[in-house]
């Protein structure tokens, strides 16, 4: 790409926000760990208090976005108790599986946990239609994205603060040259 401006190199700018966009972030881990663990399913679960929701989905499920369900049910309720990587062989048949997920037909699950300043703040959720267990390699993978996504959140989170600072900042810096009516006769000439 070429510079229309003598002098000065073209750059081409990716916008941050479609990087650093907690959805679109969660939509790109999900799709990840589809990959890694050879899967039919798998889902970003954030949790808000006593409750977790479904963010984001791959493969099937992308069925389930926007699913709520109580911090204690299903595997996350598990991962939640034992701040620790869980893994079902046959979701079916647990009595605390959350319906809308058994539904699907997952059977074999596993599920990650994403810390975040050392608080459980979500989980990666994978699963497959039969009851494949999930092995030693599938969970050192899936462990290994839950430590990366955690970084990208962070990022992500640190990136969105700075901004609203920003925001903040030229806010104030506006307000103030409008009420002071000298400030903004200096700030409009060159020469100060």
């Amino acid at each position: 790409m070429r510079s229309t401006m003598p002098g000065r190199s073209a750059l081409r700018v990716t916008p941050w926000t479609a990087e650093t966009e907690p959805m679109a972030l969660f939509h790109t881990i999900a799709r990840s760990a589809l990959l890694l663990a050879n899967a039919h399913h798998a889902t970003i679960n954030v949790r808000r208090g006593e409750e977790f929701y479904i963010a984001a989905g791959a493969g099937t499920g992308e069925r389930v976005v926007g699913v709520h369900a109580p911090a204690e049910m299903g595997i996350v309720g598990a991962v939640l108790r034992t701040r620790a990587t869980v893994a079902v062989n046959d979701y079916a048949t647990d009595p605390t599986a959350v319906p809308a997920v058994r539904d699907i037909g997952v059977r074999a699950l596993i599920c990650v946990p994403i810390f975040l300043h050392g608080e459980f703040a979500a989980t990666i959720t994978v699963g497959r239609l039969d009851t494949r267990p999930f092995d030693a390699e599938d969970r050192a993978a899936l462990e290994g994205l839950a430590s990366h996504a955690s970084i990208a959140l962070r990022n992500a989170r640190t990136i969105e603060q700075g901004s609203r600072q920003r925001g903040f900042s030229i806010g104030r810096s506006r307000t103030s040259s409008i009420a002071s009516p000298r400030r903004c006769r200096r700030s409009s000439t060159w020469g100060g």
